[in-house]
């Protein structure tokens, strides 16, 4: 805690695609953090819920006041897709996610589609 508090790096933990990475761990853990007055910040992926079977949405709205990092991805199949091409309702989410919070598109994406993968997003983030 010691060295969080004494660095201007933003040190986050992410919810992570095994059993420590469940709503119900994830809420363990960031309830441990805020209790104890941890630096730590929270990088929601917004993807890495589906290969646990958990709902990403609901999620997303239980922690949203966590998140201090957003990893966007799009998820059909458990294969990660161009946006609005899977079942992930990302414009909500970006929609209902802080102003401040940093969005990396966290997917591979060739090169002739990055543009327009970061104007899908910038269209939604310039709209709130």
């Amino acid at each position: 805690n010691d060295i969080l508090n004494n660095t201007s790096v933003n040190v986050t933990i992410e919810n992570q695609p095994n059993d420590n990475g469940s709503l119900v761990e994830m809420k363990k853990a960031l309830n441990y953090l805020n209790d104890n007055h941890i630096k730590l910040g929270y990088t929601f992926d917004s993807g890495n819920w589906y290969w646990i079977n958990e709902n990403p949405h609901v999620a997303f709205d239980e922690l949203r006041e966590n998140i201090s990092v957003f990893h966007l991805k799009d998820i059909k199949s458990k294969n990660t897709m161009m946006l609005n091409n899977g079942d992930t309702d990302w414009r909500y989410m970006l929609n209902k996610l802080g102003e401040n919070i940093p969005v990396f598109l966290e997917y591979g994406i060739d090169e002739n589609k990055i543009i327009d993968e970061m104007k899908k997003v910038e269209d939604v983030l310039m709209k709130r």
